[in-house]
């Protein structure tokens, strides 16, 4: 093999095995940076999911740890705090989070803790889940069943007005006749919609499988608005951000700058 085989043999070799890692890193779960989490791990409950702030004198109070008076900050009600995992202290339950408290572009994140009955649940596709269940069918779909004008639409669920993300079937030629899920959904208007649990990196998410593309699908579902305490007058206070997972993007990142190594020293090698 000459060396231009080499290298491009060695090429593909990289991101074949580094790609896959990338997305399975999309899946890792997220722990926060924090003492007492790090103390406690084996007793927290993971909850990975967005709350509104609702604490009965109209803002909650972040603090160092469970039962700890070291205040980290507040937030009035309503706005939303993504709670990582809980923990249980005899009865009192803790949620954690960190929290983006930069003004800038550049993000500076602080861990706290505030008890879970000052929060309020965002409606997510798990409450629509709950709430539907008695009307939803089982049966298996897959992506051969879809003829979309463009990329698939993924919605957070059938009616809501809000889109997830898109997919895009070009990319899963070998997949399409696999079964991306096994929960049916049928609007008033005979629309059917399929549920995706998990397919390939996707989770949690619906398609509208008559209608795959159209993003001016009716909102006829709508999140019901919270019924939360009042929050005081408006105060300066950070604003709240999930916090995000970095390993995957720098995995990428990994394999385009090998890519760009290897092309150099095969073109340095050419000119020599």
């Amino acid at each position: 093999m000459n060396k231009k085989g080499f290298f491009v043999v060695l090429l593909v070799l990289a991101v074949v095995i580094l790609l896959p890692y990338a997305t399975a890193l999309a899946d890792v779960l997220v722990e926060p940076d924090d003492s007492f989490y790090r103390k406690n791990s084996n007793r927290m409950r993971v909850v990975n999911r967005s709350f509104y702030a609702n604490g009965e004198s109209g803002y909650i109070t972040l603090v160092r740890e469970p039962n700890s008076s070291r205040e980290v900050l507040s937030l009035e009600n309503g706005k939303h705090i993504y709670i990582m995992f809980s923990y249980d202290d005899n009865g009192t339950v803790w949620g954690v989070a960190e929290i983006n408290i930069s003004e800038t572009e550049t993000r500076r994140y602080v861990t706290g803790w505030v008890q879970m009955s000052q929060l309020h649940p965002v409606y997510n596709s798990g409450m629509f889940y709950n709430e539907n269940r008695d009307n939803f069918i089982d049966r298996q779909f897959n992506l051969s069943m879809i003829d979309p004008d463009g990329e698939v639409l993924l919605w957070t669920w059938p009616g809501s007005g809000k889109t997830n993300g898109t997919l895009n079937i070009d990319n899963f030629s070998r997949e399409i006749d696999e079964e991306a899920g096994n929960t049916m959904y049928i609007d008033k208007d005979g629309r059917e919609w399929g549920y995706i649990t998990y397919f390939y990196g996707y989770r949690d998410v619906w398609i509208c499988l008559t209608d795959p593309s159209n993003p001016d699908i009716p909102a006829f579902n709508k999140a019901p608005e919270p019924n939360l305490y009042p929050a005081p007058n408006p105060d300066s206070t950070p604003t709240t951000n999930s916090s995000s997972l970095i390993l995957a993007a720098t995995l990428v990142s990994l394999v385009v700058t090998l890519s760009l190594v290897l092309i150099f020293l095969f073109w340095n090698k050419k000119k020599q």
